[in-house]
């Protein structure tokens, strides 16, 4: 059954105390909705599938939206899209004018690829539609306001797609470099922490035509040198896994959990991303201590953000640890 429950992470600074509360409840319990925040203080809920018992993802699609305050976590009214959407993608994204909006598009029931606005309080179908239909493709607005969507399933429950396309203001939606990948229901975040900040997103795993993918990658936001942007692949994950989790850690490192392997099973997997390489050495079973006995070990970082190593340790060694 899908729920209506809210909840929302409080933070008390004092005591350094995250703590889990509950807010209002939904006026409809949904799955695979969609949100957006055109401000600091409001959360707006898009569309999903709403049921009482079946299997996933078999309720009805639902074109109803509801808003949340993000500092009471309280449900307030808002008005339903035109179109009933699920998987779809919904994001805050600058308009011609400047200010926020809005988008929700593609995850159509009945499927007709669609764009439509929420600004001043209601929503419109004047944008263009999307280049191809697209359901659970990985879709948010960048770190310039613009929106992008990558991949997804195409019609009538269609292959995972490779190609990507972003939202042109004033002509539409135009494509973007294909993926490395064709994939659906996968996760993406900014590579970005609390200490350094790159515009590009990263893509991890997914839902490929042979089932549940490992491969990542990640797609540099096009710049006056490189004006379409670039996928740029990543060493893979150990396990292959669609919907997961994707974040960056306070060390610049991706980290993944969670998803659905590809037997349709829920993983409980955590990976980190090792970036660290370095050439292989032998040493031998006495210790020596003259200069010209050293190893000269190089350490490369092949991951685009920096980062600190503190500490080093021999595998299978104790006494080598400094």
């Amino acid at each position: 059954s899908t729920l209506a429950s809210v909840e929302y992470m409080d933070y008390t600074a004092g005591a350094a105390l995250f703590q889990w509360k509950r807010g209002g409840d939904l006026a409809v319990s949904r799955a695979d909705a969609r949100a957006a925040m055109p401000n600091a203080n409001q959360i707006i809920i898009t569309g999903g599938f709403t049921q009482s018992g079946g299997a996933i993802r078999t309720g009805a699609v639902l074109s109803s939206c509801e808003g949340i305050n993000a500092s009471s976590g309280l449900v307030f009214g808002v008005p339903a899209m035109t179109s009933a959407r699920a998987g779809h993608l919904a994001c805050a994204f600058r308009d011609e004018n400047g200010g926020t909006s809005i988008m929700a598009s593609g995850g159509e029931s009945p499927e007709n690829a669609s764009t439509e606005i929420f600004t001043n309080g209601s929503w419109t179908l004047f944008a263009n539609p999307p280049k191809s239909y697209r359901r659970f493709a990985t879709g948010f607005g960048d770190c310039y306001g613009t929106a992008r969507v990558f991949g997804g399933f195409g019609p009538a429950g269609g292959a995972p797609q490779i190609t990507c396309e972003w939202y042109d203001v004033k002509a539409g939606w135009k494509y973007s470099p294909n993926m490395n990948t064709p994939r659906a229901s996968a996760p993406a975040t900014q590579l970005a922490s609390i200490r350094d900040t790159l515009a590009a997103y990263m893509v991890a795993g997914g839902a490929t035509t042979a089932g549940a993918t490992a491969e990542c990658e990640y797609f540099t936001i096009p710049t006056k040198t490189n004006p379409t942007g670039t996928w740029i692949k990543l060493q893979p994950m150990q396990t292959a896994a669609a919907d997961r989790t994707l974040n960056i850690l306070g060390t610049n490192l991706p980290i993944v959990s969670g998803g659905m392997a590809s037997a349709g099973s829920a993983s409980n997997e955590i990976e980190v991303f090792q970036p660290l390489r370095a050439n292989d050495a032998a040493f031998g079973a006495e210790e020596i201590g003259r200069i010209s006995d050293s190893i000269v070990i190089t350490i490369r970082n092949e991951w685009v953000l920096p980062v600190s190593v503190t500490n080093f340790r021999i595998d299978k060694s104790a006494e080598f640890f400094f």
